[in-house]
């Protein structure tokens, strides 16, 4: 299991993260540090450390696999008219190499820069080193000053992908709106969510896939990591579809009897939460979900982008029921393949931009 861990002197893991530290410089430049005892490196850096750690604005992260450690990163932060984040120390360990821990630990320390207010990055590294394919690989400017080769770029945002599974239930065979586990994943988005695993999934080491507990969300979750065993379902409450609860259990031919003729109307042209008083309110909803985007937004992240499954079963039946005289054919395959939005966040303007919409999965 993959883990990150911010470390400081007092931590636990810092005897394991200067053991690290001094082996990533011995490993780079032997000349200078191949003789010195690791005793003595050790205590030299952590004067160092400590040092800039009380200056502020400093991060030191250690990755681990497991109780290995697998790799570390030092950065920083300068603040002038931007916010830079500069990547001091960067080392992922041959033997976990080409796994892509590397660009885990990457956008691990963007995220870290995101939740500090960093909209640039800046690193150096030594000319004829092999990290320089690394860094060249993320669309950085480069240029040269001496024997020493600076990258440069912005700090994109992170990526927020909703995946959404529901289809709508032919209406012919079903008269109320049934509870949320009475109505299974059918086996074709099954497949779907498992070729979409397959496809995103292992370029994303130690992803958490973040899920409503209700069963078709749950569901999709699981089929989606079936062939990635590194990631992990985290259920949250606060994904929960919005749905009017005094609707389920009740029969689609007693809605307009109970909620007067124009229900349809009203429904469309209105908030949901005006005709169903008891139910939960609308902006409610909405606060509940911006908060959880929030607070996985500020989270430290091994990927560019954000997992989150909800579902919307129940509410796609009682649309195609409530706009079944008007909803034409091609209205009801938007409701059928609605499967998701990918949203662009960024946690230091705290606004969010829609990419693309009706992903298939």
């Amino acid at each position: 299991m993959l883990e990150l861990k911010q470390v400081t002197p007092q931590s636990p893991l810092w005897n394991s993260f200067l053991h690290l530290y001094g082996e990533y410089f011995q490993r780079h430049w032997p000349e200078v540090f191949g003789g010195q005892p690791e005793e003595s490196i050790a205590k030299e850096n952590h004067i160092i450390l400590e040092q800039r750690i009380l200056q502020g604005d400093r991060g030191l992260f250690l990755l681990l696999n497991g109780e290995k450690s697998a790799g570390l990163a030092n950065v920083y932060l300068e603040r002038e008219e931007k916010v830079t984040l500069n990547i001091a120390e960067f080392y992922i360990k041959d033997e976990y190499q080409r796994r892509k821990l590397g660009y885990g630990l990457w956008h691990a320390m963007l995220q870290w820069g995101r939740r500090h207010g960093a909209t640039r990055v800046h690193l150096e590294t030594d000319i004829g080193k092999n990290a320089n394919f690394f860094w060249q690989s993320h669309g950085l400017s480069s240029y040269q000053v001496e024997e020493r080769i600076h990258y440069d770029g912005s700090i994109p945002p992170l990526k927020i992908l909703w995946i959404r599974h529901g289809q709508i239930i032919p209406l012919d065979h079903l008269d109320y709106c049934p509870e949320d586990n009475l109505i299974a994943l059918d086996a074709a988005s099954i497949k779907q969510a498992e070729d979409i695993g397959r496809r995103i999934l292992p370029k994303l080491p130690g992803q958490n896939i973040y899920t409503s507990p209700q069963r078709r969300a749950l569901e999709t979750a699981k089929a989606l990591i079936s062939a990635c065993k590194s990631c992990s379902i985290q259920e949250r409450d606060a994904l929960c579809e919005f749905f009017p609860e005094e609707l389920i259990g009740m029969k689609l031919a007693d809605i307009p009897q109970r909620y007067g003729e124009d229900y349809a109307y009203r429904l469309l042209h209105t908030p949901l939460d005006l005709p169903f008083n008891d139910s939960e309110q609308v902006m409610d909803a909405v606060d509940r979900v911006h908060r959880f985007l929030m607070q996985i937004g500020d989270e430290l992240s091994m990927s560019s982008m954000r997992i989150i499954i909800s579902h919307q079963n129940l509410h796609n039946i009682f649309l195609a029921h409530l706009m079944t005289d008007d909803l034409n054919l091609s209205g009801r395959l938007h409701l059928n393949y609605l499967h998701g939005s990918t949203f662009l966040y960024c946690p230091y303007t705290k606004q969010f931009d829609i990419e693309n919409i009706n992903i298939p999965l």
